[in-house]
């Protein structure tokens, strides 16, 4: 995913330098990944 909301893409553009992170929507938040590793979650 690239980002739905301005906040979460501008975290995605924040750690791109860290290669393969992505956002994924679930349970109403976004969970933030490194490959298959979940490392973080943005509740708006």
């Amino acid at each position: 995913m690239n980002g739905g909301s301005g906040l979460i893409g501008y975290l995605l553009e924040l750690l791109a330098p860290f290669g393969n992170v992505h956002a994924k929507r679930m349970f109403g938040a976004y969970g933030i990944f490194k490959g298959e590793l979940m490392f973080g979650s943005i509740l708006e």
